[in-house]
């Protein structure tokens, strides 16, 4: 079941022809509720760990399964991604890039023995 709020209108009729006014803004007691919402999802994203901030959810789960390095294919069969020009492309290469995964073969990106690794500096003991 849907929940509704109502908001307060403005009807206007002049003969056949009417006009409604909707206000844009909630009303009060919506906002302050909306706000202790924000603020909770707020504090909830603060405590999450530094390095998977401004992740998707996807990042974050290939971030944190590689704390022990990992293949290509081991990646994708983890995260059920069939393409791996997308898993690359999407995942694998901005992670590389905000350097929250390493490669075990730097000199060598496109080896097949190239394993990806969580930067050791951002990660906090378990």
């Amino acid at each position: 079941m849907k929940s509704t709020r109502s908001f307060p209108t403005d009807l206007k009729i002049e003969g056949d022809i009417f006009q409604t006014i909707i206000p844009l803004q909630k009303p009060k007691s919506d906002q302050a509720s909306d706000q202790e919402g924000d603020q909770a999802s707020d504090y909830a994203n603060e405590q999450k760990e530094g390095y998977l901030a401004g992740l998707t959810p996807v990042q974050q789960k290939v971030a944190d399964y590689c704390r022990t390095p990992r293949t290509r294919a081991e990646i994708q069969n983890f995260t059920n991604i069939k393409s791996p020009r997308y898993l690359r492309e999407h995942v694998l290469k901005p992670l590389v890039q905000k350097q929250v995964l390493h490669l075990t073969l730097p000199d060598k990106p496109t080896s097949p023995n190239q394993k990806y690794y969580l930067n050791k500096s951002l990660t906090k003991p378990r």
